[in-house]
């Protein structure tokens, strides 16, 4: 299970600033987008 953690956040990392963007777009709001996006990866 902690490798599959690690995983997670390293793609976090990677992926939240091209999320944050992409759910700006969709929502042309930043907190909401940001919101999105970690309730994205807090739900796993």
């Amino acid at each position: 299970m902690e490798g599959r953690d690690d995983f997670i956040k390293e793609l976090f990392q990677k992926k939240y600033e091209q999320l944050i963007r992409k759910g700006y777009r969709l929502t042309g709001d930043m907190q909401r987008a940001q919101d999105l996006v970690q309730e994205t990866f807090l739900s796993r």
